[in-house]
């Protein structure tokens, strides 16, 4: 299969490379994708993002974003995309605390505001998931 990940992030660029699979967090479950799938189209919610390339499996915190595959072909596009051996626990769990307490002393109590805040804390609560399994 192929891959090519891209990102509005600088610095961050995965180039078409020869994978065996790639494994993402979907908006409803994980997604285990292998040479053969049928075509697809999914959004990405905030998780693991991994592929194995050369029997070396890379592993990744996706913010969200969606993907395509169609003839063995994969394409991520990833709001962000962080190494998983760039994650500090301590860090992103001090993140998840910040957004769990913006959300309970958040002034403004309207819907989308509310959401938004709702979607800081699910992020940061994947993205220690994320740091704390490493693998």
């Amino acid at each position: 299969m192929r891959l090519h990940i891209v990102t509005p992030q600088e610095g961050v660029q995965v180039e078409q490379l020869d994978v065996s699979s790639v494994t993402a967090t979907g908006a409803f479950g994980e997604l285990v994708l292998l040479p053969g799938h049928e075509a697809l189209l999914a959004s990405l919610a905030p998780g693991r993002l991994s592929y194995t390339e050369f029997g070396r499996t890379h592993h990744f915190y996706a913010s969200g974003g969606f993907l395509q595959f169609v003839n063995d072909k994969v394409r991520i596009l990833a709001e962000s995309l962080v190494p998983v051996t760039q994650l500090d626990t301590i860090e992103v769990g001090l993140e998840l605390e910040r957004a769990i307490e913006a959300l309970q002393s958040a002034e403004d109590r309207s819907p989308p505001n509310l959401k938004k805040l709702e979607a800081a804390v699910t992020a940061a609560r994947a993205k220690l998931a994320v740091a704390k399994r490493r693998h």
